[in-house]
């Protein structure tokens, strides 16, 4: 009997239940005792709710089973039955209860065996169902991760396929188990046979890569793979998890795409994709950091487009932005690969060239590029021409040297090639390099001028060439430096225009002749006397400035002028992109009653579209060109004659301009001019000269 009970307890494997094992002792102890009545008592940890028929739930709680009474004797022994580690699981009590065939040495012998194999029993069924929970967690993890996991063998044969990996690639877990992985691109293969070897040697490993899906499209996956090893340790597969990250790396490349186009828009020129200002600033600071460290000094070339605006604004900017870009290619095609150029602004171009050899390859490029750019434009089925008027600079070396100096010289030179010609080319050199210094030093005393009170009017008389008596007078503007003296107005209106100071002038001029021609009206109506007209040079800038009749309209009531009496000089010819905010300030003048003229004006069909295109003209003004040759050149006479008809018929008067002798009266007053002034009649006089004029009734 023992010794079957002996082979069925060894006999138990791990998979039986607690029940079962439980019905087995209780057996084995009925055995060893030879009495109906045994304590079995066994407490595996941590499943005290587990226990099952013929088993305590507590090692110190009553015998569950109970049979026939007390025991007679005392016990042959309580033993423990613990796991491997030493954690004790139980007892197993054996009550003296012997019947004839059984010695209690042999009892004694057999509960030993028996609570060993039982202790081992047990053990294995705890650790049997710790993997199976685990097995379990593992299953419930690897079926519903959202993550696609794949378990290879060494052979790279797929051992497991979860449902998030079915739905990533197309393959189901029937089509794959047991065959080798699918996934592989063709050009991928030698890469995974190197990672699949390195996580075998134990490594492991994460790598974004590529792998295939079953309708043949290439996907973008992150994998981690790990080893995977058997009971005893040995590495015998892999196990990868998959990600896609298809769609977070194209939302990548859109933004570093969108990123690079933020910052290409941020340093280039929309229209012709070249450097703008403040990438060009960047590289000349780099060039000038270098140049030291060169063989030549870096060059500046600053390119402007002459009379650019005319053509824009004449022929439309769409055929304006087709010149631009096509200028910039020009330009490219003449500078060498490393060299750069730049768009700033409107016609404005910067050519840098590092490395210039000598000062003569500088002008020799500048040559080249108004070279170019005067060879014809092909626009569409247009023909069109331009100038370029081009400043070159030199860097000097010195450390200190900035991009915006070296910029601003070559802006400077470029200046002066437009004061000399326009279309050619001037390099900064220390005679513009003091002229520069001084207009600057100009610039700073005009802007402190009126708070100096060092402005002063005069004013010119304009003759009528019928009575020969005064007609009216022209402002202008003279400058009393407290050092320099008297300032001519060459030296600072043309400053005054490039530096926006003409606004804050044209102002001051403005108030101050309304207010003397207020007195002068009041003066004259005392005498008995017409009111006299005051004419004040207004530059387009002026015109454009927004509020600008308004502002005249203040003037005029401030000073008790009427307006009628202020004849606004407008300084021609007008460009055409001007128009409509010239005209709509004229109209608004006009409309105020405020005379208009036109100074400066030429003779021929463009001063014909200058006079018909103006609101309300009261006169235009001949310039002294056309009035000197009057005498010399008897065609002259003529196409001046015409350009009198013309105004006439327009109901506009003509005055004449730098009138300096008498053949040159009569000659302007036989073709019928209106008005004259000029030396022959009088030079400009301040005001109080002026007085005395009036109060004299003087005619010439």
């Amino acid at each position: 009997m023992s010794k079957r009970l002996l082979e069925t307890l060894a006999g138990l494997r791990p998979e039986r239940s607690l029940d079962e094992l439980a019905a087995v002792l209780a057996d084995v102890a009925r055995a060893v005792t030879g009495s109906p009545v045994a304590v079995v008592r066994v407490h595996p940890p941590g499943a005290p709710d587990a226990v099952a028929t013929g088993v305590a739930s507590s090692p110190d709680g009553p015998p569950v089973a109970t049979v026939l009474g007390d025991p007679p004797g005392p016990d042959v022994g309580v033993i423990t039955l613990a796991t491997g580690d030493g954690q004790s699981i139980g007892e197993l009590r054996l009550l003296p209860l012997w019947d004839d065939d059984a010695t209690a040495a042999e009892a004694a012998g057999l509960a030993a065996h028996l609570a060993t194999l039982a202790a081992a029993t047990v053990e294995d069924h705890l650790r049997y169902r710790a993997a199976r929970r685990q097995e379990r967690h593992f299953r419930a993890l690897f079926d519903r991760s959202p993550l696609a996991i794949i378990d290879l063998d060494a052979d790279n044969r797929v051992q497991h396929w979860n449902p998030a990996a079915e739905a990533l690639f197309g393959w189901t877990a029937e089509e794959v188990l047991g065959r080798p992985l699918p996934t592989v691109p063709p050009d991928r293969t030698e890469e995974f046979d190197e990672i699949h070897a390195r996580v075998l040697a134990g490594e492991t490993i994460t790598v974004e890569t590529e792998r295939l899906t079953k309708a043949g499209e290439r996907l973008e996956v992150e994998l981690t793979l790990v080893p995977m090893s058997d009971e005893r340790g040995r590495i015998v597969g892999t196990m990868g998890v998959v990600t896609d990250v298809s769609e977070r790396n194209r939302a990548e490349r859109q933004r570093v795409e969108v990123e690079a186009q933020l910052a290409h828009q941020a340093l280039h020129d929309p229209l012709t994709g070249l450097p703008n200002r403040t990438l060009l600033l960047d590289r000349m600071r780099q060039a000038l950091a270098r140049s030291g460290r060169r063989p030549g000094p870096a060059a500046v070339l600053f390119v402007d487009l002459d009379r650019f605006k005319l053509v824009n604004d004449s022929l439309g900017h769409d055929v304006g932005d087709e010149l631009l870009v096509a200028v910039a290619e020009r330009l490219q095609a003449e500078v060498r690969p490393h060299d750069t150029v730049a768009r700033l602004a409107g016609d404005e171009f910067v050519l840098l060239c590092e490395e210039i050899s000598r000062p003569e390859e500088a002008s020799g490029l500048a040559e080249r590029i108004t070279a170019a750019l005067a060879r014809p434009f092909r626009l569409g089925e247009r023909e069109v021409y331009i100038a370029t008027s081009v400043g070159v600079a030199l860097a000097t070396g010195d450390p200190e040297e900035s991009p915006e100096a070296l910029l601003r010289d070559a802006d400077v030179a470029m200046y002066r090639a437009k004061e000399l010609g326009r279309g050619r080319y001037e390099v900064f050199d220390q005679q513009l390099r003091e002229r520069t210094i001084e207009r600057q030093r100009l610039e700073n005393d005009l802007r402190r001028a009126v708070d100096r009170g060092e402005l002063r009017l005069h004013y010119q008389p304009i003759i009528d060439l019928r009575s020969r008596r005064l007609a009216g007078v022209e402002a202008l503007l003279r400058w009393e430096h407290t050092t320099r003296g008297l300032v001519t107005p060459g030296r600072f209106l043309d400053l005054a225009e490039d530096t926006g100071l003409i606004v804050p002038l044209g102002s001051w001029v403005l108030d101050a002749a309304c207010n003397q021609a207020a007195f002068w009206s009041r003066l004259r109506a005392g005498d008995g006397e017409a009111p006299l007209l005051v004419g004040v040079n207004t530059s387009v800038r002026q015109l454009t400035t927004p509020g600008f009749a308004d502002q005249v309209a203040a003037v005029l009531e401030r000073a008790g002028l009427p307006a009628a009496q202020l004849c606004l000089e407008l300084n021609g010819p007008l460009e055409v992109g001007d128009d409509e905010r010239v005209e709509r300030a004229l109209e608004q003048l006009a409309g105020a009653g405020v005379q208009l003229a036109l100074d400066r004006f030429g003779t021929g069909g463009a001063a014909l579209a200058e006079m018909r295109r103006l609101p309300r003209l009261r006169s235009v003004k001949v310039g002294q060109g056309e009035v000197g040759s009057l005498g010399r050149f008897p065609d002259d006479a003529g196409v001046l004659g015409a350009t009198v008809d013309l105004a006439h018929a327009l109901g506009v008067r003509v005055t004449a301009v730098g009138v300096e002798t008498s053949q040159q009266a009569g000659v302007l007053a036989d073709l019928g001019c209106d008005e004259a002034q000029g030396q022959l009649f009088c030079r400009p006089l301040p005001a109080v000269a002026i007085d005395h004029l009036l109060r004299q009734r003087r005619t010439w």
